[in-house]
This record gives C-alpha cells, structure tokens and sequence, in this order.
C-alpha cells in the first residue's frame, strides 16, 4: 500500500508540473492571461486558470479509483466539481456573471447533500453532540458554498492557496488512514501531488495563476471531504464538520472577518476592497512568499489540532481550539499593528472576481 501511494502521488505531481507548463505555453499563445491593473498585486500579464490541470488530473484519479472501488466512490462529487470547475474555467476566460456561478455553486452542493447525505449529528466543544435534523441539509449546501468562495475570496497573492490546498490534503490524507478510506486516502494523496506539482509554478513570483478554476474546485473538494468520507467511514462523524474547519481555519476565519468589517463599515461585501489580513501583510511590505508560508504554518498548527482531535477524541477539543484561536488573535493583531504603523493599502480581490 505505501508502494501504491508513493506511485500516484508521484505520478500526480509529474503530470501536473509538466500539464501546466504546457497549459502555461498554450494560455501565452492563446492570450489568456490576467493583465495588471489598478486592483491588481502582480506587475506582468501572468496566464491564468492553470487549476484546470490540477481538477482534470484530481478527478481523472478520482474516477480511476471509483471504478478500482465503487463502494467508496461519489458520483455526486465527480459531478459536482466538474460543474464548479467548468463555470469556473469558463469565468476565467470570458468572464460569467456571479449570479450564474452561484447557482451553479448551490446546484453542486445540493448534488454532494443528495449522494452523500448532510451534517445530521455535529459535535460542538463545551456542548457536545447537537442535531441539526432536517436543517443539517440547508445548512450544510450554505457550508459548502460559503466555502468555495472564501477559498476564491484567499486566492490573491502568489502561493497561498496552493500552500492552503497541500496542507488540507496532507491533515485529511492523515485522519482518512486513521480511519481506514482506502478511495478517500488515495483520492486526497492525489491532490496532494497534483497541488505539489502546481506550486513549483505558482511560488512567487507566479508564472501561472490558479485561477478561480482552481480555488473554486479545491473550495469544493475540501468542503465536501467530511461528506465524502462517510461513505466509507463513519467513525466519530459527528467530528467531521469540525474537522474541516480546524482544517481551512485560516482561510476561513480571515473571510468572515473581513466580512464583519467591512458590513461594521457599511461597504458591500462584494466590491473591490483591501480589508484581507493576508493582503495587510503584504501592505506593511512582506513578500508574498513570506505571507503565504504564514499562512502555511497557521494552517498546518490549525490541521495538526484536527488530526489529534480526531485521533484522542472530543475531550481535548475545548483545549485544542482555544490554542488555535490563541494564536489567531495574536495573528490578527500582529497585521493591524502592521497596517496601521505602515498606513498603506494595497488592493484585494472582490467578491467573486478573477485572481489579482
């Protein structure tokens, strides 16, 4: 077994480091690249959308291992992200109205709660168990959507969303051998080497962007794991929503708080702004390189609490998070003090837009 893993997770990093060099000469010639301009944190026209390999080579493996082992497939996954991936590549090239990806969004999400069921029962720390009962459906389509677009909202400087994806994939690579997901192990080892492949032309300076191709399929994927994981084990499920968070945590949190501000200051939430705390670093002048292994470690402290979550039991969860969210505040403090003393302001993505 680790001879196989060793082999596809190889043999992933192999097609996508040479599929998007490829991609990346293909996208020149056909002038598919993102031009600088005022919003934007890059300086030369750079092609875009070199998450298609990375999707295309994550579910041409994906569906090789549901036909290896129908049990532990998804077929509403499979369709769910080509659907995301498809309006998201077709966004990146001519530019699709929100509205029409989101609803693309909740379609996805609506396919993964159908063939893989919904949060029902979520363990919460100092609470215990709670059920959602029929509301674990609505509520868990919102999660999955919410979490496409954060991963896409964090999509804007060199490195930090593949850095993200590599760090998610190793925590549930870790949790799915605990568990005992053969198809689930070997599907996120996958991305893993996909992504790993990637990130040898996204480290700044970038000679390909992601695109919302990829952030929009990695979002998916990551917000789907926990589904996609019960179809072969249910061992402590009411675990896994939490899981997923602790995973994504930096992500996640740096999202909803620049939501919050901006609502706090009356600013719509999906208009060009400069509110992101990763861009904050950037404005007090660290390189993206630095912001992004930042975020490669707060990530990789945030997955590691996950894996010993879901290895020692609820118990130790109150302890766990209250050292991440320790640690997230000293963050969040450390950027403000950062930005205030800098006074500058560099631009961001906004909602629902192209990489910049």
């Amino acid at each position: 077994m680790v001879f196989d893993a060793s082999l596809g997770l190889v043999a992933a990093a192999l097609i996508s480091y040479f599929g998007i060099d490829l991609f990346r000469r293909f996208s020149l010639k056909r002038n598919w690249v993102d031009v600088p301009n005022e919003r934007s944190s890059h300086q030369v026209a750079t092609p875009r959308g070199g998450g298609l390999v990375v999707a295309t080579v994550c579910l041409v493996g994906y569906s090789i291992l549901g036909l290896l082992a129908p049990a532990g497939f998804s077929l509403g996954y499979i369709i769910g992200a080509t659907l995301v991936a498809a309006v998201s590549w077709l966004d990146d090239v001519y530019s699709i109205a929100f509205g029409w990806r989101l609803l693309v969004h909740f379609a996805a999400a609506a396919l993964i709660v159908a063939t893989c069921g919904y949060w029902q029962v979520v363990y919460l720390p100092t609470i215990g168990e709670i059920s959602f009962g029929a509301w674990g459906s609505f509520i868990t389509v919102i999660w999955i959507v919410w979490v496409i677009n954060a991963y896409n909202f964090m999509d804007g400087i060199d490195g930090i969303a593949v850095i993200q994806a590599l760090v998610a994939a190793a925590a549930w690579v870790v949790i799915a051998s605990q568990s005992g997901a053969a198809v689930f192990f070997f599907f996120f080892l996958v991305l893993f080497g996909s992504c790993l492949g990637f990130l040898f032309h996204n480290w700044s300076p970038a000679r390909i962007f992601m695109g919302d191709v990829g952030s929009a399929f990695l979002g998916f994927t990551f917000a789907a794991a926990p589904l996609i994981l019960t179809r072969e084990s249910v061992f402590q499920a009411s675990l896994f929503p939490i899981l997923a968070v602790l995973i994504l945590w930096p992500f996640l949190f740096d999202t909803v708080l620049t939501i919050f501000r901006r609502l706090l200051k009356g600013k719509r939430i999906w208009s060009a702004h400069r509110d992101h705390l990763y861009q904050g670093l950037v404005i007090a002048g660290h390189k993206h390189s630095r912001v992004s292994i930042i975020y490669g470690l707060l990530a990789a402290i945030s997955s590691l609490s996950a894996i010993l979550l879901f290895s020692s039991g609820p118990d130790i969860a109150p302890y766990l998070i209250s050292f991440v969210l320790f640690l997230t505040l000293v963050f969040a403090a450390f950027v403000f003090w950062s930005t205030r003393s800098n006074g500058q302001e560099e631009p961001t993505k906004a909602f629902g837009s192209d990489n910049v």
